[in-house]
């Protein structure tokens, strides 16, 4: 789908058409004005004079929804009302359209008497771009929160699962910043096993584990 956006000072028009000729016909009668020629006749000017004052585009419907999708990438899921974390960038994006954000497609749309359902097909695979790490970034850190004030071990097993449910295996050794042998690599299932060696994720906490029993804490200094 192609569009003809139209802007000066005063207003902006979009057309769904490629035809530059057409689209100027079209916003000069949303004006009053029989065409574009009329208008500019009216205006004492020549056609190219008229056209000489307006910034004219024929554009796609990624840029008609380009500022809408720049919003959406640079936002918050968890600060916009999302409650878990998402499983694929697809999944956010659609949680956007059904939210503020499809409502801004919408009303654009409408706005312009445009056909909403290719503006919304842009935005989503605009935002479907967006690096899910990115995305799941602001529930990550609300989770490494979550384990550095745990105050029982109850609470502790419970923030640990939720970081390791967010970044894996993987991302729990990178983040507590230790390397294992084969031999020592933790093994995580629905319930959350016991350790054989310590973990330290920051400078006053030490997890432990007990020799006979769950998750121990212990402080101190390096």
């Amino acid at each position: 789908m192609q569009y003809v956006r139209i802007d000066n000072p005063q207003y902006t028009h979009l057309f769904e058409t490629a035809d530059i000729g057409e689209a100027l016909d079209r916003a000069a009668q949303a004006g009053g004005a029989a065409s574009f020629e009329a208008s500019a006749e009216t205006a004492g000017k020549t056609v190219d004079e008229a056209r000489g004052e307006l910034d004219i585009a024929v554009v796609g419907a990624a840029d008609v929804v380009a500022d809408i999708a720049a919003e959406a990438l640079d936002s918050d899921a968890l600060a916009g009302g999302a409650e878990t974390p998402f499983a694929s960038a697809r999944d956010w994006a659609d949680w956007c359209i059904e939210g503020s954000d499809g409502d801004a497609v919408r009303a654009l749309a409408h706005l312009h008497d445009l056909d909403v359902d290719p503006l919304v097909g842009a935005l989503r695979e605009a935002l479907s771009e967006r690096d899910l790490d990115d995305i799941n970034k602001p529930f990550l850190d609300r989770a490494k929160e979550a384990v550095r004030e745990a105050e029982s071990l109850d609470e502790l097993r419970s923030a640990l699962m939720g970081v390791h449910e967010l970044i894996g295996d993987d991302g729990m050794r990178a983040w507590f910043g230790r390397s294992f042998s084969d031999g020592e690599v933790p093994h995580w299932g629905p319930e959350p096993r016991e350790l054989d060696y310590v973990w330290s994720w920051d400078d006053e906490r030490v997890l432990v584990d007990a020799e006979d029993g769950p998750f121990d804490l212990d402080f101190r200094d390096r």
